[in-house]
């Protein structure tokens, strides 16, 4: 049992479709993520969650994420879906994004 489960499978899904993943169903995005070393300090106040920004401040049609990692060192990121020719206005850098997280 669990109460949270983290989907990092990626779009191809093979971890949980077990070879019957049908990519016609698969929705495009692009996004980055990086790791990077903190202070102690920034580091504690995400050591014991994962962090996920939702709405269109941390990303429009998508969202952001914190999550803590070995070392003083967070990797985070954000991600941007294409369903069904959708438009959102947006900042067209991602780095925008980030700088909010």
């Amino acid at each position: 049992t669990a109460q949270v489960i983290v989907d990092a499978t990626g779009s191809e899904r093979k971890v949980l479709a077990n070879h019957h993943y049908d990519k016609k169903k698969a929705m495009p995005a692009t996004g980055i993520e990086f790791l990077i070393k903190v202070h102690p300090d920034d580091y504690n106040l995400y050591s014991t969650t994962l962090s996920a920004f939702l709405g269109p401040r941390w990303m429009p049609q998508g969202y952001g994420w914190i999550f803590p990692m070995d070392n003083y060192q967070l990797k985070f990121g954000v991600i941007r879906y294409y369903n069904h020719d959708q438009f959102v206005p947006h900042e067209q850098s991602y780095l925008h994004y980030l700088e909010q997280l």
